[in-house]
């Protein structure tokens, strides 16, 4: 899989939704839709894509799709070179209370 390629897949989505900024799964979801040409359908997938995109990696180099720790890797690259792509003050606060909310309730 060639970063530029993935690169040219995840800019425009970062750029045009602002919710993927700080949220890989989301955008992980909309970067496998687009791939597989499910931008117009039920924001749901079957069962069986996500199956085949999370397991089977014939499934995703026949589709061009990377994984999920590259497109993580490819977001946070972006976002350390261009400012516009980062995530807005609200949606970093938003973060850390979901953060902290989080290890309140692992720590009991």
């Amino acid at each position: 899989m060639d970063f530029r390629t993935v690169e040219q897949d995840i800019a425009p989505i970062l750029k045009d939704r602002q919710e993927t900024r700080c949220d890989d799964m989301r955008l992980y979801m909309i970067y496998i839709r687009e791939k597989l040409g499910l931008i117009h359908t039920n924001p749901y997938f079957c069962s069986d894509t996500i199956i085949s995109v999370f397991n089977d990696n014939d499934f995703r180099i026949k589709n061009g799709i990377a994984t999920y720790e590259t497109v993580s890797r490819v977001r946070r690259k972006l976002q350390n070179i261009y400012t516009e792509l980062r995530p807005t003050e609200a949606q970093l606060e938003d973060k850390k209370r979901q953060i902290k909310v989080y290890k309140e309730y692992a720590r009991g």
